[in-house]
């Protein structure tokens, strides 16, 4: 695993490499478990700024120095927001659910022969492809997606309890008891770096859109999440193809299952298999 996570690298070295922030926490509890452990660690995970994230660090420490320890060494600029990349991926996510929901959706298939499972996965693609392409068939495609919009209007909400005050220019102040927030509008950051992070927003810039009277709409959201692009990404399809039935015959050799190791088949022995 560790040779292909440094080929990664060396392939694409301009690409932020993460780790899942599930994998962390599963071998985390191994040594540290309980609620706190677990409430704590997920605050480090997504505290976006350092003063958050120091703050969740040292409540860890005040439970087991060695914790902190073990979390240090897990290299924190791949799954704790406070280190992410800024402005390139418009994503905030720490799990790895894309692989995730890919591994459920497969799950059958996968106990398959390789044809066989590969045929599966062509089939689910495909009919993916047609779903995504007629759901996103009659979006304009200068508006916010749905999920998006969603979002947003989610956090339109909640910017309710907080108060914009200006400094006169093009900077703003997010105020919420004794939370304060700077927003520049210019350059589209918000000092909780949320904004920068997930492409479209957090409560303090739409509150201070809301302050502004401008609707937190294309102008403000990362391009990537414009139905535009959603229609670019579903716009191909996966051809159609016949069935085995209908495949010619070559010469290969037809492709094997691979061998049973000794524990494999001393295991089928105790289970009475042969």
């Amino acid at each position: 695993m560790h040779g292909l996570v440094e080929a990664v690298k060396e392939v694409f070295s301009a690409a932020e490499h993460r780790q899942c922030a599930w994998h962390i926490y599963a071998n985390f509890r191994k040594r540290f478990s309980g609620a706190k452990f677990e409430n704590l660690f997920w605050r480090a995970s997504k505290a976006k700024t350092e003063a958050h994230f120091n703050i969740a660090m040292k409540d860890i420490e005040k439970l087991n120095p060695k914790a902190v320890k073990h979390l240090m060494d897990r290299d924190l600029k791949t799954w704790s927001l406070d280190f992410l990349r800024v402005h390139y991926s418009s994503c905030e996510s720490v799990e790895n659910g894309f692989s995730e929901s890919f591994n459920s959706v497969i799950l059958d298939a996968r106990k398959k022969p390789i044809i066989s499972m590969l045929e599966d996965i062509r089939i689910d693609v495909m009919k993916r492809m047609v779903t995504m392409k007629l759901t996103g068939q009659g979006w304009n495609c200068y508006s916010v997606c749905t999920n998006i919009r969603t979002r947003l209007n989610i956090l339109q909400n909640e910017q309710r309890h907080w108060h914009v005050v200006s400094c006169g220019g093009m900077k703003f102040e997010t105020r919420k008891m004794d939370e304060s927030y700077i927003f520049d509008i210019t350059k589209k950051e918000c000092s909780c770096r949320l904004w920068q992070l997930n492409g479209y927003g957090c409560v303090h810039s739409v509150a201070t859109l809301a302050f502004l009277n401008v609707i937190p709409d294309g102008a403000y959201v990362d391009p990537l999440y414009l139905a535009a692009f959603f229609h670019n990404t579903y716009k191909k399809s996966i051809s159609v193809m016949n069935g085995m039935n209908m495949w010619p015959s070559t010469d290969f050799t037809p492709p094997l299952p691979p061998k049973k190791n000794a524990r494999q088949a001393n295991s089928l022995k105790n289970k009475g298999c042969f």
